[in-house]
């Protein structure tokens, strides 16, 4: 009795926990139905069961960590740590659904996103995209959403190619669903921009555009600024006035280091250069937004350059070079690259190594048919060879164990010939996944050409700061030359004599000013005193004999003389 009591309770028990879990999945359900509107509001109704959840089972503790991470990206609360997310994909990899897996290696995509951890985030979100076998079994928002955070990460690393392959997905996949979203056409807008694709990111950007004229769109504030930005980028300056117009209209009042940046674009596409640098220079001044500083800095270089204004150009000039230094942006697109290329190949390395496993399984099926055949016959050889000369009906008995036999060999040859057919299909899987590798080779190849690229514009870049900074060298040292020669000058005006310290200033300074000046006097005659250097140089910085007098211990007459003979210092 005492038994039975205990299985029966057991039992109850059992149900219990049962209607418990599903009665708090169905819950999680209709919060992540709530999240997709309003994540704020799910995330604290997630959290009233928080206590009934940790009780539950080990799937529905995963299903609830799952969507509190799903709830925190919707409000776009920056993922700090992958502890939990590493081990809801070990869990769910084991224990979860299609649509489990899918979303989980999603989410793990965007907690390395958040982490800055480029090539693990593109890996988590590929394979979130592979998880899905069947349409039917897809989540076609995650889908979507993956291939948009693709795209986000390939074109923070420089690598628009598949940038623009990723925009394509999440393109088609929006318009299968009729889900079209802002965001959707402006990445695939920006895509073919990127790749100076104007024409077919131009027919995009007219879509955009007039997607966001709508009212319903009236607080898309981000994007309706973008599409500013693309048009001021391609000097369509009708467009970009019409944008302009709309901002105005909306009283969109949004004046962030982003929104500065593509105000002062548009204020030099349309002339008006003051205020674009205002734009700009408030950018550098404020000093938050480090990738906004390094474009303003490069443009207010150029700006200060074609206008002459030789200080603040080399002020700019030295900020882009330092913000160039310190984002390094090459870097990135080359680890993303390799990392991509690592993954695609570890896949389909899989993938053969699974066929080769199935091919040789297959010839050893075969193998082992055609020894069983050999095995038969010769059994049967010997068998008949023993029995010749008995009576006829142990003849005839023999005669119907042969039949049998070959009847036992018809069926080994058709299953032979099945097996071969299966080797054969077998072979033409593997070529086929042969002439895989040949594309992912040649992919690779490209990507080397990409990365090739890539080093040559960063090499370029770095020849234009070593030439920045020559030029900066250069204007320090011509300075410096240009103080001590007006010292000497103010020297002769109160008739005060140099120094030994200060004829080897005067001697550097001439020569900085004047390279080939040393070389035309020793040419001329090598063999001057130093009282005859002196005067030379003094002369080369237009000082008058009465002014030499005043700096240097000779005679006026000897000084009149020397200057008469030597007019053609004052001539160069």
């Amino acid at each position: 009795m005492n038994k039975f009591a205990t299985i029966l309770i057991a039992i109850i028990s059992f149900l219990c926990i049962s209607c418990k879990d599903n009665s708090l999945l169905s819950k999680m359900d209709q919060i992540k139905t709530v999240g997709d509107e309003n994540p704020a509001l799910a995330l604290k109704m997630l959290d009233s069961i928080y206590v009934d959840a940790r009780n539950a089972s080990e799937y529905t503790i995963m299903k609830y960590d799952l969507l509190k991470i799903r709830l925190e990206d919707k409000s776009y609360i920056p993922h700090t740590s992958n502890r939990v997310i590493e081990n809801l994909v070990k869990y769910f990899e084991d224990n979860g659904t299609i649509k489990d897996k899918q979303e989980v290696y999603y989410y793990a995509g965007s907690v390395y996103r958040d982490l800055d951890d480029t090539p693990r985030g593109i890996e988590n979100y590929y394979k979130s995209i592979e998880a899905v076998r069947d349409k039917r079994e897809c989540d076609s928002i995650i889908l979507r959403n993956a291939y948009s955070n693709l795209y986000y990460l390939f074109v923070n690393v420089q690598d628009y190619n598949n940038a623009l392959k990723m925009a394509q997905m999440e393109y088609n996949i929006s318009k299968a669903i009729n889900n079209t979203t802002i965001n959707t056409m402006n990445q695939i807008t920006n895509a073919y921009i990127d790749l100076d694709m104007n024409k077919e990111g131009l027919r995009y950007l007219n879509e955009t555009f007039n997607l966001l004229k709508n009212k319903k769109y009236a607080k898309e504030d981000n994007f309706i600024f973008l599409v500013l930005y693309n048009y001021s980028h391609l000097k369509l300056k009708d467009k970009a006035n019409e944008c302009y117009n709309l901002i105005k209209k909306r009283k969109l009042k949004r004046m962030d280091a982003f929104v500065r940046n593509i105000l002062g674009n548009y204020y030099m596409l349309i002339g008006q250069q003051d205020s674009a640098i205002a734009c700009y220079e408030s950018i550098i001044n404020e000093k938050k937004n480090e990738y906004a500083m390094y474009d303003t800095s490069k443009k207010l270089f150029l700006i200060y350059s074609e206008n002459g204004n030789k200080d603040k150009a080399i002020k700019y000039g030295a900020e882009f070079v330092r913000m160039s230094e310190k984002l390094d942006l090459a870097k990135n697109s080359e680890l993303a690259a390799t990392v991509n290329n690592k993954y695609k190949y570890h896949l389909d390395q899989s993938r053969m190594q699974k066929m080769e496993s199935e091919r040789t399984m297959y010839l050893r099926i075969a193998i082992i048919i055609g020894f069983s055949a050999v095995l038969l016959t010769l059994a049967f050889v010997i068998f008949y060879m023993r029995k010749k000369n008995i009576t006829l009906r142990r003849q005839l008995a023999l005669t119907d164990s042969l039949n049998s036999v070959k009847a036992q060999m018809s069926d080994i040859k058709k299953n032979t010939l099945l097996k071969e057919q299966l080797l054969a299909s077998a072979q033409s899987e593997i070529a086929d996944k042969e002439q895989k590798m040949k594309e992912i080779s040649e992919e690779l190849q490209h990507n080397e050409q990409l990365l090739e690229t890539t080093q040559k514009r960063l090499n370029d870049k770095m020849k234009q700061s070593e030439q920045l900074m020559q030029m900066l060298h250069k204007a320090e040292l011509e300075d410096s030359a240009s103080d001590v020669v007006e010292a000497v000058r103010k020297s002769a005006e109160g008739k005060k004599k140099l120094s030994a310290t200060d004829w080897q200033q005067l001697y550097s300074a001439v020569n900085s000013l004047y390279p080939d000046f040393k070389d035309s006097l020793v040419s001329r005659d090598g063999n001057l005193s130093e009282q005859q250097m002196q005067m030379c140089y003094l002369m080369r910085i237009g000082l008058t004999g009465p002014q030499i007098n005043n700096v240097v211990d000779i005679s006026r007459t000897t000084v009149w003389r020397w200057t008469n003979a030597n007019k053609w210092i004052y001539d160069i």
